[in-house]
């Protein structure tokens, strides 16, 4: 049967992913839920507003709990993602323990449109180059461009610079 509502889409699409990973068809994956300007509603989380209409809430409470539980659901296809790699074999662990997983917004705040403090969650260990488990809170004017700088380098990735920054990667193992 056809996936018929964004959940099971989304679910897809991470199974997808986790097979094309696990089959070694590639080293590389990127997936976006939806781009920035959204017209998406969710009327299966009860939601028929336009996503990007609700981001700009205006602290509206109603705006704001539609837009939370958006926010949830994204994070629950996140989480379904990084089970799936976790449930996977490979070698002595899993699929989960040679990967970098990564989620995060453009925004940290889209009622205003700021781009700093950016929400990242990092899943996996990259093979070792990753210290999960940790809640990291970087210094204020931390550039994200020195976090991807970090992931591709311990992905083998001979880089020195991803996009603005001090081109001085994060440390990604403390």
């Amino acid at each position: 049967a056809a996936a018929t509502t964004v959940t099971e889409r989304a679910q897809l699409m991470a199974d997808l992913m986790v097979l094309a990973l696990r089959c070694d068809l590639t080293r590389s994956i990127t997936f976006m839920l939806g781009n920035s300007a959204s017209t998406r509603s969710y009327p299966e989380l009860g939601i028929t507003a336009a996503h990007h209409d609700l981001s700009h809430h205006q602290g509206n409470p109603d705006k704001l709990h539609d837009l939370l539980a958006i926010e949830r659901w994204e994070v629950e296809q996140f989480a379904y993602l990084v089970e799936r790699l976790r449930d996977t074999p490979e070698g002595e662990g899993c699929l989960l323990d040679s990967c970098i997983a990564m989620m995060s917004s453009e925004l940290s705040d889209s009622n205003s449109h700021t781009h700093t403090e950016l929400p990242v969650v990092l899943a996996g260990s990259g093979g070792g180059t990753v210290l999960p488990g940790r809640h990291v809170v970087h210094a204020p004017g931390t550039a994200y461009g020195d976090l991807l700088l970090a992931i591709v380098q311990a992905l083998g990735v001979p880089v020195e610079q991803v996009g603005a920054g001090t081109f001085a990667p994060l440390n990604l193992l403390s």
